[in-house]
């Protein structure tokens, strides 16, 4: 009798209080969030050394030999504009633009060269991102999708920060230099964009804006 009376005092104290399900395995730490300190460092050591070319005479010619206009020595593809009599109206410049794209030795007139150079950036900017992405971050039995869209956000926006995106090169008339977009942001005094409802404060950069691009 006594031992029924413990056994079922056992069974109404497991009902009571079951044994807690197994915990998961820990996630492993993405190697970007452990070593976050670390960029924020490199940020502020970045933010300092732009505050000190600022004021160096040859910060404003800084990128000015990064020209793209070799490009106009290899003209094969191009075509000059097409001839378009006076006092034509705007859909009659229409008219004759799409029929010089669709004829037979027509063409949007680009050079061959402009349009390998636009494929070969978006090439490395995949082949760049591709690298980093696999270099930090650790891949367990499901492909991490979610971190994959934060870091691709992430380099997107440092991509075009650095004028390399859709802002540079021959298609978008940014041949000499074709690098410089970082050059305004980190810049104090050069002129920029405030959204409407921060319409109080400068149009103009200053110490903090440079701070905030170069974190």
């Amino acid at each position: 009798m006594l031992l029924f009376t413990h056994l079922c005092h056992g069974l109404l104290s497991w009902r009571k209080h079951p044994s807690p399900p197994p915990a998961a395995p820990a996630a492993e730490p993405d190697l970007f969030l452990t070593v976050e300190p670390m960029w924020w460092a490199a940020a502020a050591v970045l933010f300092a050394a732009v505050v000190l070319c600022n004021k160096h005479p040859e910060w404003r010619s800084v990128g000015s030999r990064l020209s793209v206009l070799w490009l106009f020595n290899y003209p094969a593809g191009g075509l000059p504009p097409p001839e378009i009599p006076k006092r034509k109206t705007f859909l009659e410049v229409s008219d004759i633009s799409v029929e010089r794209i669709h004829a037979d030795k027509g063409g949007l007139g680009i050079p061959t060269s402009f349009l390998y150079w636009h494929w070969a950036m978006v090439l490395v900017y995949g082949g760049l991102f591709a690298a980093i992405f696999f270099a930090t971050t650790p891949l367990g039995s499901a492909f991490p999708y979610l971190t994959l869209l934060h870091k691709l956000v992430v380099w997107f926006n440092a991509w075009e920060s650095l004028g390399l995106g859709v802002i540079h090169g021959p298609l978008h008339g940014k041949m000499a230099p074709p690098f410089q977009d970082w050059w305004y942001r980190l810049t104090p005094g050069t002129m920029k964009y405030n959204a409407p409802f921060m319409a109080f404060l400068p149009m103009r950069r200053n110490h903090a804006d440079v701070l905030v691009q170069a974190t």
